[in-house]
């Protein structure tokens, strides 16, 4: 199964560094090659909540609908979004240290039959989209 893990270390306090994720929706970008939209009405991210994910792959665009699985106020969200071949279930936490924050992302990619012959190659894909979204989690976290 390939799983992406990555910890970045942020200036902000845990109530900060924890807005973003909480807001996922409002931001139209993450990343070079993820669109969020809403794929509800509900303002509030809250256990249920679902939201859309364009992922990119290549030349092609693969829409993953994802749901808030667990909230835990200023610490925790748990994401899973389900698909014919795969299932995604990321983790961001956020934890308090002396000078900020540390936020950890953590995401497994639970191939689905077939698919299961080509984790090697998705294996990479993941990494890459793991990446960028760590990219943009850095750029956001790291203002003051």
């Amino acid at each position: 199964m390939p799983r992406y893990q990555v910890s970045i270390d942020s200036p902000k306090p845990t109530s900060e560094a924890f807005a973003y994720p909480r807001r996922l929706r409002q931001h139209p970008r993450v990343g070079p090659e993820r669109r969020l939209r809403p794929a509800s009405r509900r303002r509030a991210v809250r256990i249920g909540s679902t939201f859309e994910v364009i992922v990119r792959i290549g030349k092609r665009r693969l829409p993953l609908r994802y749901e808030v699985k667990r909230l835990e106020h200023d610490r925790l969200i748990a994401l899973e979004a389900q698909a014919r071949w795969f299932r995604s279930y990321d983790v961001i936490a956020v934890a308090a240290k002396e000078s900020g924050s540390v936020v950890s992302y953590d995401a497994l990619l639970e191939l689905k039959g077939l698919a299961k012959l080509a984790a090697p190659l998705m294996g990479r894909a993941f990494r890459r989209i793991g990446d960028d979204a760590a990219a943009g989690l850095r750029r956001v976290l790291a203002v003051a």
